[in-house]
């Protein structure tokens, strides 16, 4: 589900809700919120917002380092 989320995240920031129907999911799951989290953790993805995690118009962006991940991660 990471490299998913990394993937939709590539050439534009996006939602949470656009993330769910990005991965065709029906709602956000505690595992895809969880995910979600880890990636922030882990420097991969980014807000948008970064003082208001909280904020309705929040989106999440890919950082360099997460974009070094996906890169390395798809077959050439």
């Amino acid at each position: 589900q990471s490299q998913q989320i990394l993937a939709a995240v590539r050439d534009a920031p996006k939602s949470m809700n656009e993330l769910v129907d990005a991965l065709g999911l029906k709602a956000r799951t505690g595992s895809f919120r969880r995910t979600v989290s880890e990636l922030v953790s882990a420097g991969l993805i980014e807000y948008t917002l970064p003082d208001k995690p909280k904020s309705r118009l929040q989106k999440y962006r890919l950082t360099p380092q997460g974009r070094a991940v996906l890169d390395v991660g798809e077959p050439r």
